[in-house]
C-alpha cells in the first residue's frame, strides 16, 4: 500500500516497520491476532476507525489504527496513508 504512494524508505526494528521520507508517516507493529497502524497528518481525523489521537504539535498528529483482517486494508486506509506521505516530503 506505501508504494502506491510514492518512493518510501523502509525500516525494519525488533518490534515495528518504520515508513518515511524525509519525515516518518507511517509505523506498523505486529500485535497478537492484528496489526497496529499508526500515521501522521497535518491535521486531526474524526472517524470511527480511528482509535486513538495524538498531537505533539499544532500540525503533527499521530492517528492510530487497528487492522483485525484483510478486509481493513481498504481504499480508505490507502487515501489515509498517502496523505501521510505527501505530508512527509
Amino acid at each position: 500500500m506505501v508504494k502506491k504512494c510514492g518512493d518510501a524508505i523502509i525500516e525494519a526494528t525488533k518490534t515495528s516497520i518504520v515508513f518515511k521520507t524525509l519525515a516518518m508517516f507511517a509505523v506498523v507493529h505486529l500485535k497478537k491476532s492484528s496489526l497496529a497502524v499508526a500515521f501522521w497528518l497535518p491535521r486531526p481525523l474524526d472517524h470511527p476507525r480511528i482509535r486513538r489521537i495524538y498531537s505533539d504539535s499544532p500540525h503533527n498528529y499521530a492517528h492510530h489504527i487497528r487492522i483485525n483482517s484483510v478486509d481493513d486494508l481498504d481504499q480508505q486506509l490507502q487515501n489515509w496513508l498517502c496523505e501521510a506521505y505527501l505530508a512527509a516530503i
